[in-house]
């Protein structure tokens, strides 16, 4: 069963559920989120720091063991980090995993196609 997004941002906010709550987040627009929704509740761990490459990224076992054990993982999806992906399926999650990018409600913008001010260029 995978927990919706309002759900874990409202199990986070009550202070005595989410006292001993293990979050771990996959990079840093994801973990700025999740510490704002968190407050002074607790902290996510962050897995790929701020400037870190994501092509190269190779997850360190105390990581792996952050993934394992935590009660909450965010991240936005595969699509945008592909490691998270392997990382999760090479590892057996307790928690819930929280895919934000098939969060209930999100409209995703094509950036596929060219962009264009409706004035011409010669």
């Amino acid at each position: 069963m995978r927990y919706s997004l309002a759900l874990a941002c409202a199990m986070m906010a009550t202070p005595i559920a989410a006292q001993d709550v293990k979050v771990v987040t996959d990079f840093s627009v994801t973990h700025s989120l999740v510490s704002m929704v968190m407050g002074d509740v607790g902290q996510a761990d962050l897995l790929l720091d701020r400037g870190g490459d994501p092509h190269s990224f190779q997850l360190r076992p105390s990581q792996a063991r952050a993934l394992s054990e935590a009660d909450l993982i965010f991240w936005i999806g595969e699509e945008l980090t592909p490691w998270m992906a392997r990382a999760l399926s090479g590892i057996e999650a307790q928690g819930e995993v929280v895919t934000l990018i098939n969060a209930e409600g999100l409209h995703l913008q094509d950036f596929a196609h060219g962009h264009d001010h409706g004035h011409g260029h010669d």
